[in-house]
């Protein structure tokens, strides 16, 4: 008997929920196959699709005519059994399809990320793969497609299954030479050897570690942050780059008094640009000076800093405590058209590019420097391996084992070894093979249903 039969036979739509000319049903479990005995008059063949009328299995009325597929075990998605049904996209008709599905005994409809998690535990796809698949499902830029794309189609977990077999080929070796311990120089020498390959490993994780960041900033967004002292014209340049009104402007100081966003996609890079309060030393009121602290927090947290002053008042110095590369932009040049001198010595001192977010003078150059800046930041021509916090976390442990393995004060075979075992478990927890099961509830709570 399948150990699985136990295990209930889910079903959903697995296609967008909207109006649409077709629409995806997915069974998947042991008793999948049972669907298309009662509600398919005619067999089909295993992997093959055929066109089909689709019957209710209890009063045998039709509900509509399709495409129907079948992948039996274990060469399917889930590694189950699965159909489809490739119906019209009314939502009569699926309604109707779900409703007949849900007659069958032993039939249940999925829960969110059950197709996937179901792939998982049946060894179709690790946990790296499932959250490449969960980003491209989210994926918004072409540099976010191509990126979940390299993980949910096992190009990491390739690179991070063979680091494990390389550990594990060590940790091998060295085992082996624990048993001969007593003979002259096997402790002295039986990392010897394999000391260069590690530590060529460690530089090679140490490098996609550090490259990590840029594949956090590419699946989350780059943060750009507009700042400066009141009335210097940062809102209509955020309605300038947004290319539509999404800030209130005015002449009145104070206006802006909490932090307005905008996406954009910038070279297939997301980029989240931000709107913040003016920064003063003295507030107007509780409001403005709730607006000030989030304006410093924005910046604390920008990756690109963008600090505005206006062409037609003295230059501020830059008020904003942060880390963040920074861009200085001389606004209201419109103003300033009449003083030369003044304009000149302003861009020659600060070093600011001058722009009119009210004619839009030099507004295309600002916005080729921001995707510069946010191309040679984050960019680059192949896809970050690392794009999380918790894959990041692992493969630091994993370096952090391993330059204990090197520690040439160990002096312990023993040690050194047990350094390497779980060097290799760390690796085995980023793609998934030990202790994740707490870890999945979270994964799949952003999955679509039909996932």
């Amino acid at each position: 008997m399948n150990k699985h039969t136990d295990i209930p036979t889910i079903y959903s739509l697995s296609s967008g929920a909207g109006i649409a000319g077709v629409a995806v049903i997915r069974i998947s479990g042991t008793r999948a196959g049972e669907c298309l005995k009662l509600m398919c008059r005619k067999p089909v063949e295993p992997g093959h699709t055929a066109l089909r009328k689709i019957f209710h299995p209890i009063t045998k009325t039709l509900l509509d005519e399709g495409l129907v597929l079948w992948f039996p075990a274990p060469g399917s998605f889930t590694g189950e059994d699965i159909v489809e049904f490739q119906i019209h996209g009314g939502r009569a008709s699926i309604m109707a399809v779900v409703e007949a599905l849900s007659n069958i005994d032993s039939y249940r409809q999925a829960e969110a990320g059950e197709f996937t998690r179901r792939a998982f535990q049946n060894g179709r796809l690790d946990l790296v793969e499932i959250e490449g698949l969960g980003d491209l499902i989210h994926a918004q830029t072409e540099a976010q497609r191509r990126q979940a794309l390299n993980q949910s189609e096992g190009v990491a977990s390739e690179v991070f299954n063979n680091w494990r077999k390389e550990l594990i080929g060590v940790l091998g070796y060295l085992e082996a030479s624990i048993d001969f311990i007593e003979e002259e120089d096997v402790n002295d020498n039986a990392l010897a050897g394999f000391r260069d390959k590690l530590i060529h490993l460690r530089n090679d994780m140490e490098k996609h570690l550090t490259d990590g960041v840029r594949g956090e900033v590419v699946r989350d967004g780059v943060r750009v942050v507009l700042a400066g002292e009141p009335n210097v014209g940062k809102s209509s340049i955020i309605n300038w780059l947004a290319r539509r009104d999404v800030a209130i402007v005015s002449d009145v100081p104070g206006t802006t008094r909490d932090v307005l966003e905008v996406q954009l996609d910038l070279d297939g890079i997301p980029v989240t640009i931000s709107d913040t309060a003016g920064l003063r030393d003295v507030a107007g009121d509780e409001v403005e000076r709730q607006g000030i602290a989030r304006t410093k927090e924005a910046g604390y947290r920008a990756d690109l800093l963008i600090w505005i002053v206006a062409g037609d008042q003295a230059g501020a110095d830059l008020l904003l405590d942060s880390d963040a590369e920074k861009l200085v932009v001389m606004n209201k040049i419109d103003l300033a058209q009449q003083n030369t001198t003044r304009r000149n010595s302003g861009e020659r001192n600060s070093g600011a590019l001058p722009v009119s977010a009210k004619t839009g003078e030099g507004m295309d150059e600002l916005m080729e420097k921001i995707s510069a800046r946010v191309l040679v930041m984050f960019g680059g021509k192949e896809p970050a391996l690392i794009t999380r916090e918790r894959q990041k976390s692992a493969l630091a442990m994993c370096i952090e084992c391993l330059d204990g393995a090197l520690d040439e004060e160990t002096g312990s075979l023993e040690l050194t070894a047990e350094q390497l075992r779980m060097a290799a478990n760390h690796l085995g927890r980023l793609v998934g093979r030990i202790d994740v099961e707490d870890l999945l509830d979270v994964i799949f709570r952003d999955f679509c249903v039909g996932k």
